[in-house]
């Protein structure tokens, strides 16, 4: 019964490691694909990127003994990427509307200053 309960604490463990890795991944790549570009394209990059990494080290897996391929991992992948690409968008969003906010009070500073 300890060994079963200990089984599935240790895939609890692992989907969470998954699921935080790829949230990681995807928010640092679109961190950094938006410091690249202004564009709004950058928006489609990061997400297809991490899923096809999560794809690709399910493939690699098939070359190690004792390893299998499965759907439910690439799934919990793909599912921390889009959590991971959702906080990187709206940290940036939080982000633009702070220096946007800064920028018009320092700009109401210097009317001030300037005697307007």
């Amino acid at each position: 019964n300890d060994e079963e309960d200990f089984k599935i604490l240790h895939s609890y463990i692992r989907d969470f490691g998954h699921f935080a890795e790829f949230a990681l991944l995807c928010a640092l790549a679109t961190w950094c694909v938006r410091s690249y570009t202004k564009k709004k394209w950058f928006l489609i990059i990061s997400m297809p990127l991490c899923v096809g990494v999560a794809f690709f080290d399910e493939y690699l897996q098939t070359f190690s003994d004792g390893r299998v391929q499965q759907l439910s991992d690439v799934l919990t992948d793909s599912l921390g990427a889009g959590v991971g690409f959702v906080f990187a968008i709206c940290s940036m969003l939080v982000v633009g509307a702070l220096i946007r906010k800064r920028g018009k009070r320092q700009l109401e500073v210097e009317r001030v200053a300037e005697g307007e």
